[in-house]
């Protein structure tokens, strides 16, 4: 769930881009502005919502806190389900020069793992050794029977060596093994 206070609206993902022009002729542009839908900008406030999924329902419960504002800039309000898969994700790390971590867990500081190459850190410099890849396995359970929508891949790069715009590429494989680092290894 997400207000309206901030300044920016969010950016348009590809989806809603596409839906955006295969709609334009049915609907009124909307206004400029008008707070994106698509999900949280800069500065707008957020929770997350308890959802519980049954057989035949679906129970989102507002946060009181976001409903009960008085500031007419925080809305409109904007209820999206989250159903974390997290329960049941595997987290394997492979790189090129062969080690594997299986199941890793972000450190202290919230940092994570990282993509890319950089084989030799010292603080300043990143030298060439090794490519390392990240390969996330859900296990959706919890949607058993249940018919998706649509379903976002969220993560976040919380920090880069460089600071030139670079592509990190999210491509579906078969299964998680150390067999896919053989292209690059």
């Amino acid at each position: 769930m997400w207000d309206s206070s901030g300044d920016e609206p969010a950016p348009p993902t590809p989806q809603t881009k596409t839906a955006q022009r295969a709609s334009a002729a049915l609907a009124e542009p909307a206004a400029d502005d008008e707070p994106a839908a698509d999900g949280p900008g800069a500065g707008d406030k957020t929770a997350n919502l308890p959802v519980e999924v049954a057989a035949d329902s679906l129970t989102v419960v507002p946060d009181p806190a976001l409903l009960g504002q008085s500031d007419p800039a925080a809305f409109p309000l904007y209820i999206d389900p989250f159903v974390a898969l997290d329960d049941s994700v595997e987290r394997t790390l492979l790189r090129s020069d062969g080690y594997e971590e299986w199941n890793w867990a972000n450190a202290e500081d919230n940092m994570g793992k990282g993509v890319g190459k950089c084989g030799t850190w010292n603080g300043y410099y990143c030298g060439p050794g090794y490519v390392q890849r990240l390969y996330f396995e859900f296990s959706p359970k919890k949607l058993a029977g249940k018919e998706v929508l649509s379903a976002r891949f969220r993560i976040t790069e919380p920090w880069a060596f460089q600071c030139d715009v670079r592509n990190v590429w999210l491509v579906r494989t078969a299964g998680v093994s150390v067999s896919l680092c053989k292209p690059w290894c």
